[in-house]
């Protein structure tokens, strides 16, 4: 298996713990791929390419930035003709991912995109058999137990295998695979970014709006105009911290 890194070139620390977490594992080969700097993109070029709708006051240059660094990988898949494996920086990959993820690659036959894993401190809506929708809520374990992520990648205890479950609601695109067919998808389903179009939260019942591309590919979920499989448990995880993504969102034209 061959995953690509995204990275920006001013974050060598992101990319020096990705690889200590995740570096050296047998079948699984790792490519870095300069992430696009968000500050200083020209917004209004983005709008006239259809990328960035004309209310884009939500999205920050860190979340500019991330969606094009993805829908760049998306292209790349897309043109390549061959499914593709994702990481941000960030993501901590469990121990056993080499092991599960060919079995779990294959459900690219029945949906666009594999999500090994999504941000933990928000909630993951999946559809269980006979239609049951749930939310799933995690605990603060990582957050304050020393030592989690280097565990979770090197030695955690054993548990069941990961299967996976049609997502509703995932948040973050730290680790996935997409297929061909899926990017073409997602590109078209995912851009332009807007904030205006909402989320459904279904636990909480009302509506969020998206601020990154997290939230573009949650509408396109709920449009039922990308279809994605989540794994859980999850095989990856993500401390998400300093995130650019994260920053205020610009006021520059």
């Amino acid at each position: 298996m061959k995953g690509y890194v995204l990275n920006l070139a001013r974050r060598p620390e992101r990319l020096s713990r990705f690889l200590e977490w995740n570096g050296g594992r047998p079948g699984l080969e790792l490519e870095v791929v300069p992430a696009v700097e968000g500050v200083g993109l020209d917004r209004a070029a983005l709008v006239a390419e259809g990328l960035l709708d004309a209310g884009h006051q939500g999205f920050s240059d860190g979340a500019l930035g991330n969606a094009l660094s993805h829908r760049g990988q998306w292209q790349a898949c897309a043109a390549s003709g061959q499914p593709r494996l994702v990481f941000e920086d960030d993501s901590c990959l469990h121990h056993s991912f080499v092991a599960q993820a060919p079995a779990l690659l294959r459900g690219l036959e029945q949906a666009d995109m594999v999500l090994f894993g999504y941000n933990t401190n928000a909630a993951l809506t999946l559809v269980l058999p006979d239609h049951m929708v749930s939310a799933v809520y995690f605990g603060t374990a990582a957050e304050v137990t020393p030592d989690y992520y280097r565990d979770f990648a090197g030695k955690a205890a054993p548990r069941p295998r990961s299967v996976l479950h049609p997502a509703l609601m995932a948040w973050g695109t730290l680790a996935y695979a997409v297929s061909p067919h899926g990017a073409d998808r997602l590109l078209r389903a995912c851009f332009p970014l807007s904030s205006a179009r909402p989320v459904r939260a279904h636990a909480e019942n009302r509506e969020v709006f998206p601020g990154a591309l997290d939230g573009m590919v949650n509408v396109a979920l709920q449009a039922g105009a990308a279809r994605a499989l989540a794994c859980f448990p999850p095989l990856a995880l993500s401390p998400n911290d300093l995130s650019d993504v994260e920053a205020a969102p610009s006021s520059s034209p």
